[in-house]
């Protein structure tokens, strides 16, 4: 018994012995439950009343059980078997596998090869005691022994039936073999005539055929063909090999169709090949009359066979899948011999052959869908391979020019059919044929030059023609969307164009040539209505972009003028697809296109100056480009135009700091940068809060044109810093800074106000450490204008912080002061310095009284201090006596008139405060 049964009878014996135990414990329960209510008197019911209406009686409650005082013998839980180990069952599993399944099979293999080899044996060793008839008898009895035995077992025990069916199987084999080799091996040969020979194969295959048949036994008949195969392959076989192939081909194909055997057909089917290679390869005999038309035959017949099985199987043996490999398989295996053995005898007939096994599989896949409409696969499999086997033998049979022509006519003729059943097959070997006739062109325009324009042009046109073909079948025309179907034709067509252009034009001209076809594509978008034309061309300007800098990249053009078609046609590329409305495309791809074109434009406008200018030309010119492009991309609204010709700035800038660095340009064209920023931060600050649409939401015009004023506020004080003599440094920096915080209070610009406060800050900086010890006249003016203009600019808008207002009024004091001690040094003597700090602190304290700022006063009385300190530690000591009685006169007399003037204006001064 097998281990798994024995572990079901053992729990259902288990659980039958619990139900017992569960019975007797409820008998039991029942049995006390009984001794108790006899025990107790019934309860004597009440009298009714009279008016009173009948009371139902109630159920009675439930008595409970008690449990018992001991728990009774048949309470003790049974003991749990633990279940076998899995591992052990798995492995056991395995074993008998083996054993019963595979052991059988692979000994049947092993005996028939033994009885082969003893067959050998016996013609060495045995000839003179036995002949032909005596070793077929050996087979023969074998055979009837294996079958016997296998019969036998197969009634008399259940359990040998596997392995009794290898055994009829195995005796069958050996059975064919014998009737075979009567006729078929030379050693073996008792039958004389073929007729006779293959009339008895014929009749033992159908005895075979009508045994598994009337069985039910798809192994029996799987092996008994199976090692037919085997047992004619592995002797020396003559031509009736294919014969028997047929044969048993048949008969695999009967099994399908009548008992839907799958196996028993694929294995017929890789098995019929096999026999037929190793006959080819093997024991071809080429010196045979009519070899070619007789294994052709056998191909066609093993084809036919398949074929049919493929149309009468059943749909349940034979699912939708299976059917297209089987097919595809058996299409594949009797095309690929049969383009062997053309190849090798009749190679200038192949093309027939491919065609017309082309248009027979088209027919086939005609009648798969009429017969099996439900069952796409099915004749989907026949037309692609069909298609595929027609465009063979057109390839095989045209060659040069025609063929990739032939190629793309096809293409349009398989896009015509698109719109009927597997539309989406027609259009793949569309594709494919297209593909096939790109590069085909492609090879003949290499290797002969002369059919560039008249093979290029026509193949070209015809994928073109394909792109707008299959979007007028399918209706997608008017909707002008781009399709990447179409798209694929299209760029084919424009890629074989642009092959043709760069073979038949000269060098200098191909970046203008290639730069006009991709304004051309873009233009043929009203008459073609393709959209994959007008973007697949802008690879074009791509092109001509890289053409140029490869050709041009500081090389002066000749002629001079030779890039400005490309920079045109990029300028009008870049218009045209901003203004643009046929194609439907998203903003951003647009934005993206006429970027890029203008882009190609400014790269190369800059490369074209590049090799005509440099060093001061290069500096000016830049500066011009810049402003212009802004001006003109402005003016036309093309943003795109406006953004790209910034790379001008980008370049004028990058040269004024290279020039600073290390070529020193002249000071003049050193400003071309600098006015240009300025000037775009102008124009850009004019356009307020808008944004341009080619930037993200964040940049304004306002926002952008503020790092212009930035970056040539910076490159203007690196021009001060390079080309003014350090004896005008703080003139330059402070006067500067003051007409900045003027200019920019008056309009209201607190960018333009900060930047003049650094610009001052720079130049007192410059006063304090560069300062020279000659005369200086021409910084007190500049450093007096810093805290002027500050003064003034209040007047139209407080926009400088209070804090840096009263720095930059503190500094400049401090810089008169500084200003004032060098000059009195420099032109008189140092005894009248505390005379001239005392009137410098009187002015001082006069402007912050009359202009009521404190920071003037508090300005005072440091100067003031500081002069009463040196009056004291210096003047008392080093000078003269006259010098010294006037210093002490004039600073008491200051002194006096200030105290004067707090004590009389006091009341006013404290409101100031």
């Amino acid at each position: 018994m097998h281990p798994a049964e024995r572990l079901e009878l053992e729990a259902l014996r288990q659980d039958q012995a619990r139900m017992r135990r569960l019975m007797e414990e409820l008998d039991h329960r029942l049995a006390l439950l009984s001794s108790r209510l006899a025990s107790e008197p019934a309860p004597i019911p009440p009298p009714p009343l009279p008016q009173a209406p009948p009371i139902q009686a109630a159920e009675p409650a439930p008595i409970p059980i008690p449990p018992p005082a001991k728990p009774l013998p048949q309470e003790q839980p049974a003991a749990k078997i633990a279940p076998p180990p899995i591992p052990a069952a798995a492995a056991e599993s395995i074993e008998l596998r083996l054993g019963t399944y595979w052991l059988a099979r692979i000994g049947i293999v092993i005996l028939l090869t033994g009885l082969v080899f003893l067959g050998n044996y016996a013609y060495h060793r045995l000839i003179p005691l036995l002949g032909p008839w005596g070793k077929l008898t050996l087979l023969a009895l074998a055979a009837g022994a294996l079958a016997g035995i296998g019969s036998w077992l197969e009634r008399s025990r259940e359990s040998m039936r596997g392995y009794a069916r290898v055994l009829i199987a195995g005796g069958a084999a050996t059975f064919y073999y014998a009737a075979y080799a009567a006729h078929f091996v030379e050693r073996l040969r008792v039958i004389e005539s073929p007729l006779a020979g293959g009339v008895l194969l014929l009749a033992i295959g159908g005895g075979i055929a009508w045994f598994a048949g009337r069985r039910k036994s798809e192994p029996t008949a799987l092996l008994a063909v199976l090692l037919s195969y085997y047992t004619s392959a592995i002797n020396p076989i003559g031509g009736f090999t294919l014969f028997s192939s047929l044969l048993l081909t048949a008969a695999a194909v009967w099994f399908l169709v009548r008992q839907r055997w799958v196996t028993l057909s694929i294995a017929s089917l890789v098995a019929t090949y096999g026999s037929y290679a190793f006959w080819r390869w093997h024991h071809l005999a080429g010196a045979e009359g009519g070899a070619f038309g007789t294994s052709l035959a056998y191909l066609c017949g093993y084809w036919v066979l398949f074929t049919a099985a493929v149309f009468l199987a059943a749909r349940e043996s034979l699912p939708p899948a299976h059917r297209a490999a089987f097919l595809t398989a058996n299409n594949g295996a009797f095309f690929a011999f049969a383009a062997q053995q053309f190849a090798a005898e009749r190679p200038h007939d192949f093309w027939m052959f491919a065609l017309g096994f082309g248009g027979v599989l088209l027919v086939l896949a005609a009648l798969a869908a009429r017969r099996n409409a439900d069952e796409k696969p099915m004749d989907g499999a026949y037309l692609a391979q069909g298609l595929a086997l027609v465009t063979v033998g057109l390839a095989a049979k045209l060659t040069g020019p025609q063929l990739s022509t032939t190629l793309a006519v096809e293409s349009a003729v398989l896009l015509t059919f698109s719109r009927w059943r597997h539309g989406v097959l027609y259009q793949i070997a569309a594709g494919l044929v297209a593909f096939g006739a790109y590069f085909l062109a492609i090879g003949e325009i290499r290797m002969h030059p002369a059919l560039t324009v008249s093979l290029g042009s026509t193949v070209a046109a015809l994928l073109l023609f394909n792109a707008w073909w299959f979007k007028h079948l399918h209706g997608l025309l008017a909707a002008m969307r781009f399709d990447g179907r179409a798209f694929g034709f299209a760029a084919l067509g424009l890629l074989l164009a642009g092959s043709v252009m760069e073979k038949r034009i000269i060098a200098e001209w191909e970046p203008a040539a290639f730069a006009l076809a991709a304004l051309l594509c873009a233009a043929s978008i009203r008459v073609v209505r393709l959209p994959e034309i007008a973007l697949s061309g802008q690879a074009f300007l791509v092109v001509a972009f890289g053409l140029f800098i490869q050709q041009r990249f500081e090389v002066p053009p000749a002629p001079w003028w030779s890039p400005l078609p490309l920079v045109l046609a990029a300028i009008a590329l870049a218009h045209w697809w901003q203004r643009q409305r046929d194609i439907v495309l998203s903003l951003e791809h647009k934005t993206t296109l006429q970027t890029a074109a203008a882009a190609i434009a400014a790269i190369t406008g800059a490369l074209w100056m590049h090799a005509f200018h440099t060093g001061d030309a290069w500096l000016v010119w830049t500066s011009a480009a810049a402003a212009g492009s802004l001006l003109y991309g402005l003016a036309t609204r093309a943003w795109s135009v406006a953004l790209a010709g910034q790379l001008f700035s980008v370049l004028a800038v990058q040269a004024f700091a290279t020039g600073l660095l290390f070529s020193h340009p002249s000071s003049r064209a050193a400003l071309a940068p600098i006015a240009a920023l300025a000037f775009i931060a102008v124009v850009l600050s004019r356009l307020g809060a808008a944004r341009m649409p080619a930037l993200p939401p964040a940049f304004t015009f306002t926002e952008i044109a503020s790092y212009y004023r930035i970056a040539a506020a910076a490159m203007l004080a690196a021009w001060g810093f390079e080309y003014v003599d350090h004896v005008w440094l703080t003139a330059f920096f402070a006067g500067l800074g003051a007409v900045q915080i003027l200019g920019g209070s008056a309009l209201r610009d607190r960018e333009r106000v900060l930047t003049g406060a650094v610009f001052a800050a720079i130049g007192f900086v410059l006063f304090w450490t560069i300062g020279s010890r000659h005369h200086e006249w021409q910084h007190l003016p500049a450093i007096l204008a810093v805290p002027a203009c500050m003064r003034l600019g209040r007047r139209f808008a407080d926009l400088l912080p209070a804090p840096a207002r009263n720095t930059l009024t503190i500094a400049a004091l401090a810089c008169v002061w500084v200003w004032l001690t060098r000059w009195t040094y420099q032109t008189h003597s140092a005894s009248q310095l505390t005379m001239v700090w005392a009137l410098l602190a009187l002015v001082v304290f006069a402007a912050g009284l009359t202009l009521r700022e404190r920071v003037y006063r508090i300005g005072g009385f440091a100067i003031l201090a500081m002069a009463v300190g040196r009056v004291f530690l210096v003047d008392v000591w080093k000078l003269e006596t006259l010098y010294r009685i006037v210093s002490f006169l004039v600073l008491g007399a200051v002194l006096l008139l200030l105290g004067f003037i707090y004590n009389r204006f006091a009341d006013t001064i404290r409101r100031w405060l």
